[in-house]
């Protein structure tokens, strides 16, 4: 055996694992890489759209970083899914080989909590315990002397998860609260403010749902084949959801829905939509 390279199930051995639920397990896979593939064209058109205009370079940052990562995670899903149903067709054993946006919207939360340096640090902390968890596992898995002792890693892979989706909720939660805060006694910024309410649902709640999916079905069983169908296509939710609040930004300031921007001579109105403004 080659040093650090981790001894997989013999064939009879992997057999035993899948053959029982191989039908459910395929399906997993097959609906996580369809999913995968249908959302990148999604996330492709809307990236047109976002290009076309110009934008702050933190902005365009994230969305760099977003895009690569999920396009890379395209490339390697692919990749795996040619070598297990083409190159280890037939055999069972190759089934065991195997964060720009959330900092986007953490500016965004931070904008509308009247610029809360708590809930920044709140969210760097939890999404640097994520990426300390994922590299522990790397770490500690790659010390394993054989895969079929895993589950050694079940503590990082639930407080990695556990992080990720402590994020989302946070950041969620936190966006919905300051735009919630916002509300006026002025028809047009409250109009505005239930527009942002339900773009913040949109963009953030499919991929808060998918860490929650994912985390549930890792407590209930570590190997269930539901966690393997949401992590082909789970980076994509979150780029989606950059691009589409972007893109959805540019809409309503385009469009002069703008309050700060709308109604110039009302002063209590327009201080009331400033964080709105700068939260866009």
């Amino acid at each position: 055996m080659r040093a650090g390279v981790l001894p997989f199930p013999s064939e009879a051995e992997a057999t035993a694992i899948f053959a029982p639920h191989k039908t459910f397990s395929l399906a997993c896979m097959l609906t996580g890489l369809l999913m995968d593939t249908y959302l990148l064209g999604v996330l492709l058109m809307l990236l047109l759209a976002y290009i076309q205009h110009p934008d702050t370079p933190w902005a365009r940052v994230c969305v760099a970083g977003a895009c690569a990562g999920t396009f890379a995670a395209s490339g390697y899903q692919w990749w795996l899914a040619s070598h297990r149903f083409a190159y280890g067709y037939g055999t069972y054993q190759p089934f065991f080989e195997a964060t720009p946006g959330c900092s986007f919207f953490t500016h965004r939360a931070f904008l509308l909590n009247g610029r809360s340096w708590l809930l920044v640090v709140t969210s760097v902390l939890l999404m640097c315990g994520s990426l300390a968890c994922a590299l522990a596992i790397k770490i500690i898995f790659a010390s394993l002397s054989s895969a079929r002792d895993a589950k050694f890693v079940y503590i990082p892979t639930a407080a990695w998860l556990s992080f990720s989706t402590a994020t989302d909720a946070l950041l969620t939660a936190a966006i919905l609260r300051g735009l919630l805060a916002s509300r006026t006694a002025w028809r047009t910024t409250n109009r505005l403010i239930s527009r942002l309410v339900r773009l913040t649902l949109e963009a953030q709640i499919p991929a808060t749902l998918s860490a929650v999916v994912y985390l549930a079905a890792f407590l209930v069983k570590t190997t269930s084949p539901v966690t393997i169908a949401v992590v082909y296509f789970q980076s994509k939710l979150y780029a989606l959801g950059l691009l589409y609040s972007l893109n959805a930004r540019r809409g309503m300031r385009t469009g002069g829905v703008l309050v700060s921007e709308e109604l110039p001579s009302a002063a209590s109105g327009a201080a009331a939509a400033a964080p709105l403004a700068r939260g866009l």
